[in-house]
């Protein structure tokens, strides 16, 4: 009785992994620049659901295999953004997207991040289209500038 159990606990974790990382939306040539920040930022804001995390998942989902190579593996990955220079990011309660400037294969956005506290801070995000290993004209993130106040609070 105890393996039947134990069976079926391991049976419903694995699907809730596997459930976990469908919901996850992957990088794709259909994507906009923007839609590919706004993602990231609405699963940050919410970090947490359905699952631990899961926000950061999704932002290392966006990561160019250029950041990757100096960012991760994804547990480092997640400890600095857990981490005093991008910690706001995570459970922030609101996010404005404004396009700096785009090339047919970078573009530059302002997001400005309202924290849980009030505090505006002020990011610069950059994307990249993705070319090799299946992601052939993906825009992906290849750096987020370390935050600046925007001094004021809301």
């Amino acid at each position: 009785m105890k393996l039947v159990v134990a069976l079926c606990l391991f049976a419903a974790l694995g699907f809730a992994a596997t459930l976990n990382a469908q919901e996850l939306v992957q990088p794709a040539p259909a994507l906009s620049p923007e839609d590919v920040v706004r993602t990231q930022l609405r699963a940050l804001q919410k970090n947490d659901v359905p699952a631990q995390d899961s926000g950061i998942r999704q932002v290392w989902e966006f990561a160019h295999p250029v950041n990757r190579r100096m960012t991760g593996p994804f547990d480092r990955f997640a400890e600095m953004l857990k981490g005093p220079l991008y910690q706001a990011l995570i459970d922030h309660s609101l996010h404005d997207v404004k396009l700096l400037g785009q090339t047919t294969n970078a573009a530059s956005f302002d997001v400005d991040v309202t924290t849980a506290s009030g505090l505006v801070l002020r990011y610069r995000w950059d994307v990249e289209r993705a070319f090799g290993g299946g992601l052939d004209g993906s825009w992906m993130t290849v750096s987020v500038s370390i935050a600046t106040s925007q001094g004021r609070e809301i």
